[in-house]
């Protein structure tokens, strides 16, 4: 693989890249039922999505070669936190192409938005609230389409996985990340 890096969304022609990225990846995928390009545009304003009055984002691509092989989106949720008495930080947005390096160094730039907002923990992923896209599908992958469940590929989940340490419990899984991140909340559905 040649030079990776991993840098913030600026300007609308890396939004539309990034929006783009997941009709590329999962262009051969029956199942992909993905939101319309115009909707993601909306829950990606500031200006348009209510959720940005109390939250803030960025957004990253990865690009190795000129090519952009991934995507995730730092999520600070300030109502949430202020709600649950925690300091939490979101990820949603996540593709990537099927590298452990790409995604390593996505996750890696989230945590590293997040951490000055002194948040210590990454839980996803949710796209860009719990009221909209979140969790991922880990089973019946095959025969089954949920909406607002992520439309993730098969090896997604394994490469994510492969950063936790430790899978602490059923349902909503805590995975505690080797070093990186205090802890890492995984939503899934079976």
């Amino acid at each position: 693989m040649t030079a990776l890096s991993v840098t913030p969304v600026d300007g609308r022609r890396e939004r539309e890249a990034f929006i783009a990225l997941p009709y590329e990846l999962h262009r051969r995928d029956p199942l992909f039922t993905p939101l319309l390009r115009r909707d993601v545009r909306t829950l990606l304003d500031p200006a348009r999505n209510p959720f940005f009055e109390h939250a803030e984002g960025q957004l990253f691509l990865a690009r190795s070669g000129g090519r952009v092989v991934g995507r995730i989106a730092a999520l600070h949720d300030r109502r949430h936190n202020d709600a649950h008495g925690d300091r939490t930080g979101f990820f949603g947005f996540f593709e990537c192409e099927e590298d452990q390096a790409v995604t390593a160094a996505l996750f890696e730039a989230a945590a590293a938005w997040l951490r000055p907002r002194r948040l210590d923990a990454l839980r996803g992923p949710v796209n860009p609230s719990m009221n909209d896209e979140a969790g991922l599908l880990v089973r019946a992958r095959e025969r089954t389409v949920l909406r607002l469940a992520l439309p993730n590929r098969p090896g997604w989940n394994e490469h994510v996985f492969r950063l936790a340490a430790e899978v602490v419990s059923e349902g909503q899984t805590e995975l505690q990340l080797s070093g990186r991140y205090a802890s890492f909340h995984y939503w899934f559905y079976q």
